[in-house]
């Protein structure tokens, strides 16, 4: 018998309970056998299974429900995501939380690098960066589904992040990268500790950004939508949608450069 069977997880034979990890969950009720563990921060119902939309909402642990990946990809291949910015913000906070916490450090250090280390403090209240992170899948390539290929380069799992199956990488998800949408605001204004030096002029400065997940879609040679029918019913086809979305800021002291 089968003992992984509703959403992958552990069924009991005997009692037909579902466990995922945190709590059990009962098919004949339709609802989680314990309270929620953060009470009423996760809804007033304490006991339903992501928030009754079974449909459209998953619950990896038995903690919290996010959005179907799936559900929003609808098949990029076939036509997928026409819209430019779709919020799957909830997902990749569950999935690569490791990645996003290394996006937000190298964007954060950069940004802070540029004010304080070039001629543009105190001067510039829009900075823009057109750095980006590619984040690989880790099984990709031709033919990826059957041959399970690592691929080298930045992938998902760099950070400890769990990797997409090959059959996700090549036809549901893929790679993507991170990068600032639009520019950076910086906004100074004159440091307390400066007031009366002979230094320099200093500034405080405060700085923000947004950071997004950018998917660049359509089918690539290589891939196995492509391989199966992609370049005769859906041709290589590019446009950008923004995944995720998240703000970023910093402060700190800069000084003019002579």
């Amino acid at each position: 018998m089968n003992l992984f069977q509703f959403s992958t997880k552990y069924t009991d034979s005997e009692t037909d309970l579902v466990y995922y990890g945190y709590r059990y969950y009962s098919p004949a009720l339709g609802r989680w056998l314990s309270r929620d563990p953060i009470e009423e921060q996760g809804g007033l119902n304490l006991y339903a299974f992501v928030n009754n939309d079974p449909v459209n909402k998953v619950d990896i642990g038995g903690l919290a429900s996010v959005p179907k990946m799936r559900q929003h990809l609808r098949w990029n291949f076939l036509g997928g995501i026409t819209e430019p910015e779709v919020d799957q913000t909830e997902w990749f906070n569950m999935s690569y939380p490791m990645w996003i916490e290394n996006a937000k450090s190298v964007f954060s250090d950069r940004t802070k690098y540029r004010i304080e280390n070039t001629n543009i403090c105190g001067k510039k209240n829009v900075l823009e960066d057109p750095f980006q992170l590619d984040v690989i899948p880790f099984y990709s390539g031709e033919g990826g589904m059957f041959n399970k290929r690592p691929y080298p380069g930045q992938t998902e799992t760099l950070f400890g992040d769990n990797p997409q199956s090959s059959f996700s990488a090549d036809v549901v998800l893929g790679s993507f990268r991170f990068k600032l949408d639009s520019t950076i605001s910086v906004e100074y204004s004159i440091s307390k500790s400066m007031l009366y030096s002979a230094a320099p002029c200093c500034w405080a400065y405060h700085w923000s950004a947004d950071l997004v997940v950018v998917d660049h879609l359509g089918t690539d040679p290589g891939d196995l939508a492509y391989g199966i029918g992609g370049k005769y019913i859906a041709p290589p086809r590019k446009n950008d949608t923004i995944r995720a979305r998240w703000k970023i800021e910093g402060e700190g002291v800069c000084c003019e450069k002579n």
